[in-house]
């Protein structure tokens, strides 16, 4: 502090320059959860049993069976692969500069 209400200026915040890793690891996250949910799904219809899910996975596996809520979850997943991949070339092409 400089004086009584006088603050030096903080220093400047720099992004993170792995944002596309974060992207590709979410990505990855959702299609490891995807392939969960397929399996205990496929698990569920020959064994039997119960799963508790939310009511939008609910709607989704009544409406069209275990192919939609995976499918959303699949495209999810690789869509945030496929940006994850974008946002770190990006980066790359903009460090050669």
């Amino acid at each position: 502090m400089l004086g009584p209400g006088i603050y030096e200026d903080p220093p400047p915040v720099e992004l993170p320059r792995d944002r596309g890793a974060t992207w590709f690891i979410l990505g990855l996250l959702f299609v490891a959860a995807t392939v969960i949910l397929w399996r205990e799904l496929t698990r569920i219809e020959t064994a039997g049993g119960a799963l508790r899910v939310t009511w939008m996975v609910v709607e989704a596996y009544e409406w069209g069976g275990k192919w939609i809520p995976c499918g959303i979850s699949l495209m999810c997943g690789i869509g945030f692969l496929v940006f994850g991949v974008m946002e770190w070339l990006t980066c790359r092409a903009n460090e050669e500069r």
